[in-house]
C-alpha cells in the first residue's frame, strides 16, 4: 500500500558514499584475497562464484532416486520453464549416483543401472542446453547416503583426492557438492581435507564451484569462515519443507545466519542449504508439511536478502505454477545476485517481527519486513533506519512481488501476512511525482467474531507520501452473508503527508457453516494524486470466527499447554486443534473430544479421519480410550489407534499399566499413512484391545493388537490430536464417532 511526491535529486551521505566506492573499487581491482581477518576483500567479479551460485539439485525430491532420465528430464525442465534464463544454470547430482565399486584403476564410475552410459555423456547433454552440471563428493570413505541410508559401497575421495578431482574435471562438471558427513570416522580432519580438495580443484584447471558441507551438527568450525577455501560453505544442518521446526524449518535455519554476513561476498558465500520453494513432501522429506505459498515467498525473499545460493529443490518437471512464480522472479533474483555481493543483516527484531536491509551496489537498499506469527500484522521501518542518507527529496518503494513502485517520505510499511514477508527496493528520488504515494491501511478491531453479533472495524489510511492525496474514499468488502455499514464519514477532501484519516464500520457475520469458519474482509481506500490522477489501494484481513460448539454428550479436554486448543462440532463432523510435544514416552500431550465413560467392557469404537493441516513428522491422530481422558499423566495410559505422517497406521499403549505409552505395532511406515481413514479400536476383552482400519469404510484391515494391564471396568473414548511441534497446532477434522458395546 503506497503513494507519492516530487524531489530533488541529492548526493547520498559522504559515508554511504564512500562505502560504495569501496565497494566499486574492489568490484572491479581483480581477484582479491579474502581472508579470515577481512573475509569481504574477496570482491572480484571475475572469480568464480562471482554472485551466489543458482540451480537445482536432486536430494530434497529424489533422495537416492535418481537416474540418467531424471537428470535430463529435470535438466529440459529448467529450460521450458524459463528457470534457466532467469539464471538457475547448475544442474546438481547429489548422492547417490555412484556405482559401489572404483574402477581397477583407482576411479570414480557412475551407477551402470541408473547411468549406463556414465556421467560425461550426462554433462555433454547438460552443456548443450547452456546449463553446467554438478555432481557429489565426501572427503572420507562413505558418502551420507552410504553411511547412513544403507546405499552401496565405499565411494568417498579418501586416498583418491586429486584422482576424483581429475576424473570429474575430465566428465565436464562445473559444480561439487564436497559433504563431510562424519569422515572423521576415518581420522580425516576437517580443515585439511576441504583443502586438499580445493587444491585438487584448481590443479585440474577448469572453473568448479566448490560448495562444502563442513557441518557434523551444524558446527562450522572455530570462526565459521571457510571463504579461503571454498565457494560456498553450509551453515546449518538440512533443511526440510517446513516452516518452523525444531532445526529443520525455513526460520530455524535463518536465526542461524545471524552474524554472518561478515563472511560473505563475491566468491565467498554463506550456504543455508537449498530451496523448499515447490518440494512435495516425500522420500528423504516425508512426514513435513510443506510450505503454504506465502512461506514460499517468504523463504525465497529471506535466501534472496542472504545473498545465498539459490539452488532448487523441487520437481522441476511438475512445478506448480505459483512455485515456478516465485522462482523465476527476476526482481528478487536481482537482489540475490547484486554485484555488491553484501548479505543482508536483521536490524530489528520485535519477537515475532522483524526488519532486514541488504544494501546494493546501485546505492539502494533491499528491505524485508518478515512476520513470523501466525497472524497478519502492521508492519513500517524508515529509510534512515535500513542506512539510507536522509538529504534527498523522497524515496522510490518498489514492491518485489506486485512489481510497482510508490514514493515515500520515508516511512516504508506493509500489512504483513502471517508467515510472509514484504519486500521493496529503497531508492533515493528526487521527483517524487512519477510515483503514486506509499500508504498504510490498516482495518482493526475484528479479532474473533461470533456469527449474528456486530462488531465494529476501524479502517485507517495513512499517506507517507510527500504530496497530499485527495478525494479520497475508504471502504471495507465482506463475503456473502456478512452485513456492511459505515458509521462514519468516510470522504475525505485531503490527507496530508504524514497523517492519517479513519472511518468505522458496523460488521455483522452469518451464523457458522464451517468447523472453524475464516473469512476475509477487505479494507479500500481511494483517490488522486498530483492532482487528477486515480490512485487505490487495500488490504485484505483473515479473521477467525467463533467456532460452533462441541455439544453433549462430549466434553473437551487438552493436555497440550504449548498452545491454544480448539474445538468444533458440526452435526456428526468435528474439528480439533491442537499442539504437543509428543504422546510417547517423552510427554502426554494431547487434545480430545470425548464421551466419558463411553466404553463399557467390551466394546467397538469407530471414527473416520478425513482431513489434517499442519500435521506433520510423527504429529498423531486417531482413537484415544482410557480409564480418565483427563488424567494426562497421572492415570493409567490406556490405549490409541493412530494415523501419523511419519509412523502410518498404528496401534499404541503402555504395556505395564503406567502414565505413558511405551510400546507400537506395527513398526513406522509398515502400514502408510493415508487421508481419509477409517479407524475401528475393539476391546476384546478386560486388557485386550485390536486395532482395524479401512480405506473405503466396507474392506477393514488389521493394525495390530494390544494387552493393556489395568485398565478400567469403564472408559473414557474419544478423537484426539497431538501435534508433534511444540507451539504449532494441528488442525484434524474426523466424521463419526460411534461407540458399540458388543
Amino acid at each position: 500500500m503506497h503513494l507519492a511526491h516530487p524531489r530533488r535529486r541529492r548526493r547520498p551521505g559522504l559515508a554511504a558514499a564512500a562505502a560504495l566506492s569501496v565497494l566499486l573499487v574492489l568490484a572491479f581491482a581483480g581477484p582479491a584475497r579474502a581472508t579470515a581477518d577481512d573475509p569481504a576483500a574477496g570482491t572480484a567479479t571475475d572469480v568464480v562464484g562471482a554472485t551466489p551460485p543458482m540451480g537445482w539439485n536432486s536430494w530434497n525430491q529424489f533422495g537416492c532416486d535418481i537416474s540418467d532420465q531424471v537428470i535430463r528430464q529435470e535438466a529440459r525442465a529448467l529450460v521450458s520453464t524459463g528457470l534457466r534464463d532467469a539464471g538457475y544454470v547448475y544442474v546438481d547430482i547429489d548422492d547417490c549416483w555412484q556405482a559401489p565399486e572404483r574402477s581397477a584403476e583407482g576411479a570414480l564410475q557412475a551407477d551402470p543401472t541408473r547411468f549406463p552410459q556414465g556421467i560425461k555423456p550426462l554433462a555433454d547433454y547438460v552443456h548443450s542446453l547452456g546449463l553446467k552440471l554438478g555432481i557429489y563428493g565426501n572427503p572420507g570413505k562413505r558418502s551420507c547416503a552410504q553411511r547412513n541410508r544403507g546405499y552401496p559401497g565405499l565411494s568417498g575421495s579418501l586416498g583418491h583426492v586429486q584422482q576424483d578431482a581429475d576424473t570429474f574435471a575430465s566428465w565436464g562438471v562445473d559444480y561439487l557438492k564436497y559433504d563431510w558427513c562424519g569422515a572423521n570416522e576415518y581420522g580425516v580432519d576437517r580443515a585439511t581435507a576441504f583443502a586438499q580438495m580445493r587444491d585438487a580443484l584448481r590443479a585440474t584447471g577448469r572453473d568448479i564451484v566448490y560448495s562444502i558441507n563442513p557441518s557434523d551438527g551444524n558446527a562450522l568450525g572455530a570462526t565459521g569462515y571457510w571463504g579461503d577455501v571454498a565457494t560456498q560453505w553450509r551453515t546449518t544442518g538440512d533443511i526440510k519443507p517446513v516452516w518452523d521446526q525444531g532445526a529443520a524449518g525455513v526460520v530455524n535455519i535463518l536465526d542461524k545466519q545471524v552474524g554472518l554476513a561478515r563472511f560473505a561476498g563475491p566468491g565467498h558465500w554463506n550456504d543455508p542449504d537449498m530451496l523448499e520453494v515447490g518440494v512435495v513432501p516425500g522420500g528423504y522429506t516425508a512426514g513435513y508439511p510443506g510450505l503454504t505459498d506465502t512461506e514460499a515467498r517468504a523463504h525465497f525473499g529471506m535466501w534472496a536478502m542472504l545473498a545465498a545460493p539459490l539452488i532448487a529443490g523441487a520437481d522441476i518437471r511438475d512445478l506448480d505454477a505459483t512455485s515456478r512464480d516465485i522462482l523465476a522472479n527476476r526482481e528478487v533474483i536481482a537482489v540475490d545476485q547484486d554485484p555488491a555481493g553484501i548479505e543482508g543483516s536483521r536490524i530489528r527484531d520485535d519477537g515475532d517481527q522483524e526488519v532486514w536491509a541488504k544494501p546494493l551496489a546501485d546505492g539502494s537498499v533491499a528491505v524485508a519486513l518478515l512476520n513470523r506469527s501466525a497472524t497478519s500484522r502492521s508492519m513500517s521501518t524508515t529509510a534512515a533506519a535500513v542506512g539510507l542518507a536522509g538529504d534527498t527529496t523522497g524515496y522510490r518503494v518498489r514492491d518485489l512481488w506486485a512489481h510497482d513502485s510508490t514514493e515515500t517520505a520515508g516511512v516504508v510499511g506493509a500489512n504483513v501476512p502471517a508467515h510472509g514477508v514484504a519486500l521493496y527496493r529503497v531508492t533515493p528520488i528526487d521527483n517524487p511525482t512519477q510515483e503514486p504515494p506509499h500508504t498504510g491501511l490498516q482495518l482493526t478491531g475484528l479479532g474473533t467474531v461470533t456469527g449474528g453479533e456486530p462488531v465494529t472495524a476501524t479502517a485507517t489510511f495513512t499517506n507517507h507520501g510527500v504530496l497530499p492525496v485527495q478525494s479520497a474514499e475508504l471502504g471495507v468488502s465482506a463475503p456473502q452473508g456478512w452485513q456492511v455499514r459505515a458509521t462514519s464519514p468516510t470522504s475525505f477532501p485531503a490527507v496530508a503527508s504524514g497523517r492519517s484519516v479513519q472511518a468505522t464500520f458496523r460488521l455483522t457475520p452469518p451464523e457458522p457453516d464451517r468447523l472453524f469458519p475464516v473469512d476475509e474482509l477487505t479494507a479500500t481506500a481511494e483517490g488522486r494524486w498530483h492532482g487528477r490522477l486515480r490512485w487505490s489501494t487495500s488490504t485484505t484481513v483473515t479473521v477467525p470466527m467463533t467456532s460452533p460448539p462441541v455439544r453433549a454428550p462430549y466434553r473437551t479436554y487438552s493436555s497440550a499447554t504449548d498452545a491454544p486448543a480448539r474445538y468444533a462440532q458440526l452435526d456428526d463432523t468435528f474439528g480439533i486443534s491442537g499442539a504437543g510435544s509428543d504422546l510417547y514416552k517423552n510427554a502426554d500431550a494431547y487434545t480430545t473430544v470425548y464421551r466419558p465413560g463411553a466404553v463399557t467392557g467390551s466394546a467397538t469404537v469407530e471414527t473416520t479421519v478425513t482431513g489434517a493441516d499442519r500435521l506433520s513428522g510423527f504429529g498423531k491422530a486417531g482413537i484415544l480410550v482410557r480409564d480418565d481422558a483427563t488424567a494426562s499423566d497421572t492415570g493409567p495410559e490406556g490405549v490409541i489407534l493412530l494415523v501419523s505422517p511419519s509412523g502410518g497406521i498404528q496401534l499404541e499403549w503402555n504395556s505395564t499399566g503406567g502414565t505413558r505409552i511405551n510400546a507400537v505395532t506395527p513398526p513406522n511406515g509398515t502400514i502408510p499413512y493415508t487421508l481419509p481413514v477409517h479407524l475401528r479400536l475393539v476391546r476384546t476383552a478386560a486388557d485386550t484391545y485390536a486395532g482395524y482400519y479401512s480405506l473405503d469404510g466396507t474392506s477393514w484391515h488389521p493394525v495390530g493388537t494390544a494387552t493393556v494391564p489395568g485398565q478400567g471396568a469403564v472408559q473414557d473414548a474419544g478423537m484426539f490430536v497431538t501435534s508433534h511441534a511444540t507451539g504449532s497446532p494441528a488442525t484434524v477434522r474426523f466424521t463419526g464417532f460411534t461407540v458399540s458395546s458388543q
